[in-house]
């Protein structure tokens, strides 16, 4: 009975694990599309010749933002998608790798 509760226990880890390999890659899939299409419409954008200063600053700025906190968010669910990845359902510890 002990040893089923265990495998019991080990199986619903392991799921927990997989849901959110799941969660954090459509996260980092759904980062990295926004900041392409950001930066596309960055670079894509017709300008008229007369535009206030002001105006094309707070939109670069504004662009290079969101392109930046993009990118951000997708490299930190890759690097939490590698802790998770390294996570021992057995042992509930990460991985020990020999040196």
């Amino acid at each position: 009975r002990d040893v089923t509760d265990e495998r019991r226990r080990v199986d619903d880890a392991r799921r927990a694990v997989d849901e959110k390999v799941e969660q954090l890659k459509a996260v980092s899939h759904l980062s990295a599309l926004i900041a392409g299409f950001a930066m596309i419409s960055f670079v894509e954008i017709e300008l008229p010749d007369r535009l206030n200063a002001w105006l094309l600053f707070s939109y670069a700025a504004t662009s290079a933002t969101v392109v930046g906190l993009e990118l951000l968010a997708m490299l930190t669910c890759t690097v939490v998608l590698i802790a998770v990845l390294n996570y021992d359902c057995v042992r509930r510890r990460p991985h020990e790798f020999p040196v």
